[in-house]
């Protein structure tokens, strides 16, 4: 259903799909970069709780954003800076995004610190420690996208572009090692829930939410990809669902054969 043309345009052959569609082409990596845009929408949600002085609504909220924080830094602690390390002569290293005194050591502790007093009742000191770690976090975030993703374009260079080769390289690099995809179906579903609901920086709700689920459409095996699917259609809305399956063919096969 989906042709891939000399040009490199990818064409929709999807059922119900408009004559001479161009299908937006698919980028497996940006699962990384939109994860991002997904955690600053979890911190929203926290955000209200707060201003609502809601603490149990901030535990909810903040623990499914920790449960997301979880796999994405496993994504990049066990694959995406490795990856990235190897190809471009230790650049996140040199940095500081990875290494004994990486970005994630600290963040790690503070959040141990706010898992810690989110079990007493002392709302100036959960509030506190909630707004000293979201600081930090958010300079983590800033610090990663700002030595990470522009060496993605340089490793897109190196593929021609190629959405496949992409797909390979993230399946193998990042999904592929072991513990990485343990709560991927889960992970993709509140992603999506949250990009489809607040946007990006840039991107409106239905679009961040389609470059996320048809980046890992592209970035898993076809049985990784059924586990992932049922969490994506019952975790955005019905409207922006059938958007998907017409512009993307989003309940095609997952397309990375190993």
């Amino acid at each position: 259903q989906v042709d891939i043309e000399a040009d490199g345009k990818i064409v929709n052959k999807a059922a119900g799909a408009p004559a001479e569609t161009k299908m937006p082409k698919p980028l497996a990596f940006a699962v990384m970069r939109n994860c991002h845009e997904a955690i600053r929408d979890g911190l929203k949600e926290c955000d209200a709780a707060v201003e609502a002085d809601d603490m149990k609504a901030l535990a909810s909220a903040y623990g499914d954003l920790a449960r997301c924080i979880a796999t994405h830094m496993k994504f990049e602690d066990n694959g995406f800076f490795p990856f990235l390390n190897e190809r471009f002569d230790n650049a996140l290293e040199k940095a500081g995004i990875t290494g004994d005194e990486s970005v994630h050591v600290r963040d790690e502790k503070l959040q141990e610190e706010l898992k810690e007093v989110l079990k007493g009742e002392d709302k100036e000191a959960i509030v506190a420690k909630y707004r000293e770690w979201k600081e930090y976090h958010i300079d983590h975030l800033k610090q990663e996208e700002k030595n990470a993703m522009p060496l993605m374009p340089q490793f897109g260079k190196s593929v021609k572009g190629d959405p496949l080769a992409m797909g390979r390289a993230f399946n193998e690099n990042v999904l592929s090692k072991p513990g990485n995809a343990d709560d991927l179906p889960w992970f993709a579903g509140y992603c999506c829930h949250m990009l489809s609901k607040y946007g990006s920086q840039k991107q409106d709700g239905y679009t961040a939410m389609r470059v996320f689920a048809h980046g890992l459409q592209w970035g898993t095996t076809p049985e990784q990809w059924k586990t992932v699917l049922p969490e994506i259609k019952k975790n955005v809305p019905a409207e922006m669902w059938d958007r998907l399956v017409k512009q993307v063919d989003i309940e095609a096969d997952g397309k990375i054969v190993v």
